[in-house]
């Protein structure tokens, strides 16, 4: 009898789980809550954050600046974080958009 078609096998099922995906670049939910609105400013989130992973401009000359990261694995193993802030027309925080973290 033959052993290795079952041991390849269960060898290619088992690193399935190991395969590991992120997006976004990791930040530190508690730093979020550091800021301030009215005294915060786009320059501190950022300093802070990192990068935003994407702005929205409102016609009102508000900016949204979104922060996410997200990561997992073949087996359903992962989780993630998003922050929203709403800053105003002069740089300053308006107020947190919203907070998750998984």
């Amino acid at each position: 009898m033959n052993r290795q078609p079952a041991l390849v096998f269960l060898l290619a099922l088992a690193l399935s789980g190991c395969v590991y995906q992120q997006h976004g670049n990791s930040f530190d939910v508690s730093a979020v809550n550091e800021l301030k609105p009215g005294v915060s400013t786009e320059q501190d989130a950022i300093e802070k954050l990192g990068q935003p992973f994407a702005r929205s401009a409102y016609a009102d000359g508000n900016e949204l600046l979104q922060w996410q990261y997200v990561y997992g694995t073949a087996v359903g193993i992962g989780g993630g974080a998003h922050a929203a802030i709403l800053f105003g027309p002069d740089g300053k925080m308006i107020r947190l958009a919203h907070l998750s973290q998984q």
